[in-house]
């Protein structure tokens, strides 16, 4: 299944938060993909953990929504449909949109660095065809934006819609096409926050937004008729 636990960093962590941590990051990551059947008992077996702590572990992994119990009480991994997916990227292109223009009474030299610096990776992602490292540090880039306002509702509230985006781009984004708009969109959002003109800079991370959600509306489709035919192989086994 591909859960891997580094236990040497959960030294002082309980079992289930252990895997629950492992598994997330699998997840997240798209190491397990949207739609494949969890079964609690073959993550016990793979991983070593007694059934308890691996019940608890998927009970808060469903809490996340990154789990899905189907009927007949099966879990699979979440595959959110094409309509889920633009109302996340709504209300993204709101809030990171607000998060801007805090962002522009804030910043420094050196979170405009930070950012540049995640631009450069985002291009070598994209020159090397290595598309994990381009979502990964395409996600980066907004995370940071929102981390320098330093409003922690902001930032949990935003952290759940991240990781299904990354999830979903690894499931369904199979090239980097994208980006080099969204290199370009970026560079002009630094620009904006570079100067600390906050009105510029949540009009341009809004317009950004809803141009990446429109990318995800497109591509969505292939995930949810895949989403269907798993849901319905799902109900018959």
């Amino acid at each position: 299944m591909g859960i891997q636990i580094e236990w040497k960093e959960f030294a002082n962590s309980s079992l289930s938060n252990a895997l629950y941590v492992s598994m997330r990051r699998a997840i997240v990551s798209g190491k397990i993909p949207p739609g494949t059947p969890i079964k609690e008992m073959d993550i016990s077996r793979e991983t070593g953990v007694s059934r308890t702590p691996v019940r608890e572990a998927v009970r808060k992994l469903e809490s996340e929504c990154l789990l899905l119990r189907m009927p007949g009480r099966k879990l699979v991994v979440t595959r959110p449909n094409r309509t889920e997916m633009a109302e996340i990227f709504l209300v993204r292109s709101v809030l990171e949109g607000l998060a801007g223009r805090i962002a522009c009474s804030k910043i420094n030299s050196t979170h405009i660095e930070s950012l540049k610096k995640i631009e450069r990776m985002m291009k070598r992602g994209a020159k090397e065809k290595q598309l994990s490292l381009s979502i990964k540090s395409n996600l980066e880039f907004h995370k940071l934006i929102v981390d320098i306002c330093d409003i922690s509702v902001l930032s949990e509230t935003l952290k759940r819609f991240w990781d299904t985006v990354r999830m979903m781009s690894m499931a369904n984004l199979d090239d980097n096409s994208w980006i080099h708009t969204s290199i370009k969109e970026h560079k002009e959002i630094i620009d904006a926050l570079e100067k600390k003109n906050g009105s510029a800079a949540e009009r341009l991370i809004r317009k950004h937004v809803i141009h990446a959600g429109k990318i995800f509306t497109h591509t969505g489709s292939r995930a949810e008729k895949q989403g269907k035919k798993d849901s319905g192989r799902l109900r018959s086994e």
